[in-house]
């Protein structure tokens, strides 16, 4: 997933009253001499961001509301004359502001002067983010002219809105060097910001104050001479991109000061607001409904699990465009009528028809693990991307259903969500702020049984697979969404087995009614030039799934590690014996250890049977800062001691 969040771009730029002299000074200046200076500092990139920034202004308006306004300027300097692939270029925005003008052109050096090329098309499209609270996106497509060393592809654009509650996020880089990136906010002295710097390192964002007349004037800076990417298996860019939010904490009106958002009750409050008029609308269809859908339920547990079930399969899940719905769920009874919703809308109709079977329930705000803020740290509606629904049980725990998932049972927090935060309704005034658990390694097993054997003078395997938790989920998902027939290639597609050549036959799969046991697979196994053979000798490699065969974790590396969730697999491979033949050589058994990973393996010989077991752990959803090396230390043994292999001679 990614992030769609209020006023996003990646992109920033530089205030009016400023940009007529710093560009003409420099580009005037741009010269051969000034562009391989460039050149030789950021070597190796072919573009880089040599201005950025985003001008805020926060007025009082007519009507006692502060309005923001935001200018944004990027300058985006071309080093190379092979750099075609950055004229296509989009700029997001939000409906839920309003968009005063947006312009974009390439000025193209001649001589010591420069000379601006507009762009005249550009093409307006939604940018509908699967699986987002917040998913009403939409981008300018168009394409800069005249793409060549020297010339600068630049961007101007204006927007504004007058919801105090809408926090403004900068980032300070992202995929390419930032030569100067700069945030500032001229804010009247009657509001009171809170603002919060996050990222790897945001050491070098520099933050000083100032006073104009009657408002006060921050400025953010920092230059960056290295783009920030992701790494193998890295998280969302929030986690390690340096950026910034800030929020109105509260503004002064007619002698009054008023609250927006100081602590997480102050975004329930104006959350609620959202929801409120959902209690007033009821509908005696789903009220009906509801009644031969517990019929023979006879627990409150029972009831949660067939109305949860009802939802999960029969509302479909789309996400919906609605600028002014973008944080209000849609009524139950229309989301009954249509079949179809999006997280908030499939959320509102599971509460209500909860309530109708006399449970307690209620909505909860929550962001998924792209995310890495705290309601409890830093209160904002950056905070949260995602709606579901919590039961409250009979011994007063808080379960949560999301209705997004198809697989999940009640009790079972969705991988996307665990560990994060969530902001539940309890009432007009009352909400509690839970943290959702993480699911342990032992939660969420793999077990692969592989019986190798030699027929016909070809290496095949009979494979039995037991799974449990997230990685039943993620499977019986994907074979819900595949014909029968199509089995046999879905397997190695979705399986990191040792070889791309491997052939899977026969492929059957039995899961226990959705009860949360284990989704057992079944399928045969053709490993054609798997084995090596000599004259008098064959060599096996038992380990036939090797999950981090193509993971690198580089020395020195800064960007955190994330697992899609803690899991526990293990590899048993039986090989027999051909007839006629022995074991020359077993493997020495091995291992690795550290707090929140490792693996072990070992080797035996029962009569004509050679064993590998394989054991590996993964009990950490982000492994970062000292953890990097220890990862990088298991990653580093266990794919050597995957190379290892039986030897059986005549």
């Amino acid at each position: 997933m990614k992030m769609v969040r209020l006023l996003r771009s990646e992109k920033s730029r530089l205030p009016a009253a400023l940009l007529s002299f710093m560009i003409t000074a420099a580009c005037m200046a741009q010269g051969e001499p000034e562009l391989q200076a460039y050149r030789d500092k950021y070597q190796g990139y072919a573009v880089l961001h040599d201005l950025q920034e985003k001008d805020v202004t926060i007025t009082m308006g007519k009507n006692g509301l502060p309005v923001t306004s935001i200018r944004n300027y990027a300058s985006v300097l071309v080093l190379t004359n092979h750099a075609a692939a950055f004229a296509e270029s989009k700029e997001y925005f939000n409906p839920q502001v309003k968009m005063e003008s947006l312009k974009a052109y390439s000025r193209v050096p001649e001589g010591k002067s420069f000379r601006d090329i507009e762009v005249k098309h550009f093409v307006k499209s939604s940018e509908i983010n699967d699986g987002l609270f917040y998913d009403d996106v939409y981008a300018y497509q168009f394409t800069f002219p005249a793409v060549s060393a020297g010339t600068r592809l630049i961007t101007e654009s204006v927007v504004l809105f007058d919801d105090p509650y809408y926090p403004v996020i900068y980032r300070f880089g992202g995929g390419m060097p930032s030569e100067i990136s700069r945030l500032r906010v001229r804010v009247s002295e009657a509001v009171q910001l809170r603002y919060r710097l996050f990222g790897l390192d945001t050491s070098m964002v520099r933050h000083t104050v100032s006073k104009a007349g009657k408002n006060l004037v921050h400025t953010w800076e920092a230059s960056l001479p290295e783009a920030y990417t992701g790494d193998e298996v890295s998280p969302a860019s929030q986690y390690f991109v340096p950026h910034i939010i800030v929020h109105i904490v509260s503004y002064e009106h007619r002698g009054q000061r008023k609250t927006v958002m100081d602590k997480p009750g102050d975004l329930y409050d104006w959350y609620y607001g959202n929801i409120r008029q959902l209690d007033s609308l009821k509908s005696p269809e789903i009220d009906r409904f509801v009644d031969t859908l517990i019929m023979d339920c006879h627990d409150e547990a029972a009831k949660v699990r067939s109305i949860f079930s009802w939802v999960q399969q029969q509302i479909r899940y789309v996400a919906i465009e609605d600028g002014t719905n973008a944080y209000i769920p849609r009524e139950a009874s229309l989301v009954f009528k249509r079949r179809y919703g999006d997280c908030k809308d499939k959320s509102s109709l599971l509460r209500y028809m909860l309530r109708a079977a006399g449970l307690k329930a209620g909505l909860a705000w929550v962001g998924t693990r792209e995310l890495p803020y705290s309601y409890a740290d830093f209160p904002s509606m950056a905070v949260d991307n995602h709606m579901v629904c919590v039961w409250w049980s009979e011994k007063g725990e808080p379960v949560v259903l999301d209705a997004t998932t198809r697989n999940h049972i009640p009790g079972e927090v969705p991988a996307s969500i665990q560990g994060k935060e969530c902001l539940v309704e309890k009432g007009p005034s009352d909400h509690a702020l839970i943290t959702l658990p993480v699911e342990e390694a032992e939660k969420n097993q793999v077990v692969d049984t592989f019986r190798l054997y030699f027929r016909d003078d070809k290496l095949l395997a009979d494979v039995i697979t037991n799974l449990t938790g997230e990685n039943r989920i993620s499977l019986l998902s994907l074979l819900q969404a595949t014909e029968k027939h199509e089995y046999d290639k879905l397997i190695p597609g979705m399986i990191k087995f040792a070889s791309n050549k491997f052939i899977a036959r026969n492929v059957e799969y039995k899961d226990r009614n959705h009860n949360g046991q284990a989704l057992t697979l079944t399928y045969s196994l053709e490993m054609p030039d798997y084995d090596t053979r000599q004259q008098d000798a064959v060599y096996v490699n038992l380990h036939l799934v090797r999950l981090f065969q193509k993971d690198m974790i580089k020395p020195g590396r800064r960007i955190p590690y994330q697992a899609d969730h803690c899991y526990s697999y293990k590899q048993v491979c039986i090989l027999e014996i051909p007839d006629g033949w022995k074991v020359g050589a077993l493997p020495s058994a091995s291992a690795k250890s550290f707090p929140g990973f490792g693996f072990e393996i070992s080797y035996t010989q029962s009569a004509n049977k050679v064993v590998m077991t394989s054991g590996i752990t993964m009990n950490r959803l982000i492994v970062e800062g000292q953890e990097l090396e220890d990862l990088r230390s298991f990653l580093v043994e266990l794919n050597k001691a995957s190379l290892n292999t039986v030897v059986l001679n005549k």
